[in-house]
């Protein structure tokens, strides 16, 4: 999700059961609706959120908030205002100095291309309209170029195996025929 979408969603968009987070088109920078299916980590902190927000804010309509007091001195759930501010609270909390919130896309579509998720996907879950804009966040580093160098030879390796086999199987497919 990109930065500005995260403090606007709410959780009327957010279907825990069938682990998806619908964004509508009005909600995306390209004005294209899109959606996000939940797993991992990602999905138990939504959960873990929809549990805080029913225990403690039951009328709080979005998904992230800040707790705020209210002029008669009660704790409420409130819309994020700054959301860069939360951000390096988050951070500072979590012990990640110098990180930015595109690193997190940045991260996200490394991780879908790298585990084997077609571009055209994962530009779809990225919101990502154009492959030149996709490509500045799929940043290739020395270990992919390993990784392909391992694959490519496992993959020819497998292919001269094959040869090797129906070629044994035609010579002797053959004399038995003879």
């Amino acid at each position: 999700m990109r930065e500005r979408e995260v403090p606007n969603l709410r959780w009327n968009q957010v279907n825990v059961f069938e682990r998806k987070v619908t964004l509508h088109a009005s909600d995306t920078k390209n004005k294209k609706p899109r959606v996000i299916y939940l797993a991992g980590e990602l999905y138990d902190c939504l959960r873990n959120q929809l549990i805080l927000k029913e225990r403690e804010y039951p009328q709080c309509e979005y998904v992230f908030f800040r707790e705020a007091v209210s002029p008669t001195g009660e704790i409420q759930a409130q819309p994020i205002k700054n959301f860069q501010a939360a951000w390096r609270t988050a951070c500072k909390k979590a012990k990640l100095s110098g990180k930015v919130f595109h690193d997190l896309r940045r991260s996200g579509v490394r991780n879908l291309v790298r585990s084997g998720v077609s571009e055209t996907v994962a530009m779809r879950i990225s919101g990502h309209k154009t492959r030149s804009i996709f490509q500045r966040c799929n940043i290739t580093n020395e270990d992919d170029l390993k990784q392909a160098a391992q694959r490519l030879d496992t993959h020819l390796k497998e292919i001269e195996e094959t040869r090797q086999t129906e070629s044994t199987g035609t010579i002797s497919d053959s004399r038995a025929k003879g």
